[in-house]
């Protein structure tokens, strides 16, 4: 029925460290890993096609380089683009993304995967609790979710929420 894309990148900033955040400090899930749970089974058996790209995150701390921010960006829209056409897109994202010299993060993830997708597909993004919602975030995702506990025990069952 629909084609939906799987990925996101996540990081939590620290305006006030002085370290930043390198390409080389994301983690990377892949495949299977991103798409695995009873949400994710649900839409396979209602006949949905899932397209695991990739999830980078990273541990908090400073801003993010904006090569290490482009690289994997470029990563993700490539995916996208490979797997067009989409009905959907879920992000797995944080909300309070800061990348040296871009500014917010997130809003320019979704900007960028909404040139790719274009005005159709719907995005849907994942967020964690004290995520700093920008209206322009807002205005380019579809849905948006997140964790609802802290510590956060509830990241698996936010991105099955928002799939």
């Amino acid at each position: 029925m629909a084609r939906i894309a799987v990925g996101g990148i996540a990081h939590e900033t620290n305006t006030f460290s002085t370290l930043p955040t390198r390409l080389e400090d994301f983690r990377l899930r892949r495949g299977a890993d991103l798409v695995g749970g009873p949400a994710w089974d649900e839409l396979r058996a209602r006949g949905h096609e899932l397209l695991p790209l990739f999830a980078a995150h990273a541990m908090p701390s400073g801003k993010v380089e904006r090569g290490a921010f482009e690289t994997l960006l470029s990563e993700l829209l490539d995916g996208l683009r490979a797997s067009l056409p989409l009905e959907g897109v879920l992000l797995e994202l944080h909300g309070a993304m800061e990348v040296e010299e871009i500014g917010d993060g997130e809003t320019a993830i979704l900007r960028r995967v909404r040139e790719v997708v274009g005005p159709g597909a719907l995005i849907a993004a994942s967020l964690d609790l004290h995520a700093n919602l920008a209206p322009a975030l807002a205005s380019e995702a579809g849905i948006i979710a997140a964790f609802r506990t802290a510590p956060h025990r509830d990241g698996a069952l936010t991105v099955e929420r928002v799939a």
